[in-house]
This record gives C-alpha cells, structure tokens and sequence, in this order.
C-alpha cells in the first residue's frame, strides 16, 4: 500500500486526448490486439465492486466486459494482464474498493505475481486493508510521499512534463514564468510543494488544453487551473 499520487498519461488519438497507462521503459506498444503496457494504472469508482474493478481494467488495455459472469471477467482479466506483459499494476483511491473486491486484487497478486500496488490515504485506505487479513498480510508495506523542497521543485516539473504529462508539444513548465503560476496552487516555498498536487495541476491543465485543441499546455489554461487550487 502506498500513498503516493501516481496518475495516468494523456494522450492524443486522431487529435482527441485519451488517457492510456503509462509504460515506463517507452509509449505503451497498441499496434497489437493485446497492447504491451508493463505498468498499468487504475482509478476506481466509488463503491467499486469487482465486475466494475474487471470492467475498468479491459477498458484500459481496449477489451469489452465479457456478457457472462464476474468469474468469466476475471478470467478475461488475468488472460489480457498476462499477455499484456504487466509487471506494475497501480490502483488509485483504493479506499473506494467494495470490501469483497479486495480479494480480487488478491488473486490477482497470488496468480500473476505482478506488483499489485494501492494507493491511498493512511486514513481510509488502511481501515478498508486491514478489514481483510489476507489484503492486509499482503499490502501492508507502506510508503509515503509528503513535500519536497524549492529546490527540487524544477527538476519535479521538468520530470512530470517529459514522463507523466508527455504531450506532443513542450510546455516549457520549467521557464520562471510558467514556474510563477504553478507555485502558489502546489504549497508554499517555507514548508514544501506536494507531489500530489503538482500532478493534480499539471494533468488537469493538460487535459483542459488538449480539450481545446492544444498541443501542449496552455499558459492561460494553467493560470485558470492553478486559481482553482490556489
């Protein structure tokens, strides 16, 4: 389990945005029918039970839920994870699993030993884990990430703009200007700038800009999108 924020990678499809996880070691390869994507990312919905858990994950790899049962999803799921090459698979918000969906992601730890990691608070994640020994037992290793200081915060953004960002079109997040505007919606230079944050801004106002048409992000776009977290 670690609380971290770690969120998907926008990408443009016929000049429309679309999100695709992101791989780390290149562009996911989706030229085949099973696409090649190491490292998998997931954010369920609230209340999310494990036909939705199945559904979400054949989305993002591009396969339809099948018509049968939760028991022929699953197996559909572990099918495409493992011809998928998926070595890291990231679930988001984990808090929001129903309570028997978590043995879902269990099983697919124990079947396909692949690095199942949840992401979440310590206040609600860790309550929904430890309701089941068996999670618990299994995701009980804990991480976090809090701030880091001004000093990194340039190398931070340069890193989120060519890894996580990856729009076809420099930003050029790391100019003064745009570090300007960026600031004051992620923390305060005396006690740090949140990761969490930076992501949050920064895939928000891509996403705005690929709305309108761009290319990459916007300035007014993120003057926009900074003041609502500022």
């Amino acid at each position: 389990m670690i609380n971290l924020s770690i969120k998907p990678v926008s990408l443009m499809e016929n000049n429309k945005p679309r999100t695709l996880p992101r791989k780390r070691r290149g562009q996911p390869d989706l030229s085949c029918k099973t696409p090649m994507i190491p490292v998998s990312y997931i954010l369920p919905k609230p209340e999310c039970s494990s036909r939705e858990l199945f559904r979400q994950i054949l989305v993002s790899y591009n396969f339809d839920l099948p018509k049968g049962t939760v028991g022929d999803a699953r197996s559909l799921v572990l099918k495409v994870l493992r011809q998928s090459q998926t070595e890291v698979l990231f679930i988001d918000e984990a808090d929001r699993l129903k309570k028997k969906t978590f043995a879902d992601v269990r099983d697919i730890f124990d079947e396909l030993k692949i690095a199942v990691i949840l992401i979440g608070t310590k206040k609600r994640l860790d309550p929904a884990v430890q309701e089941d020994e068996q999670v618990y037992n299994r995701f009980r290793s804990n991480h976090r990430v809090g701030t880091i200081q001004k000093e990194q915060l340039k190398q931070i953004v340069g890193v989120w703009e060519r890894d996580i960002i990856a729009l076809p079109v420099p930003s050029h997040l790391t100019t003064e200007p745009m570090l300007k505007i960026i600031r004051p919606a992620i923390g305060v230079a005396q006690r740090g700038y949140y990761i969490g944050l930076i992501d949050m801004v920064l895939r928000e106002a891509a996403i705005r800009s690929l709305e309108k048409g761009m290319m990459n992000i916007d300035k007014d776009v993120l003057v926009e999108v900074a003041g609502e977290y500022s």
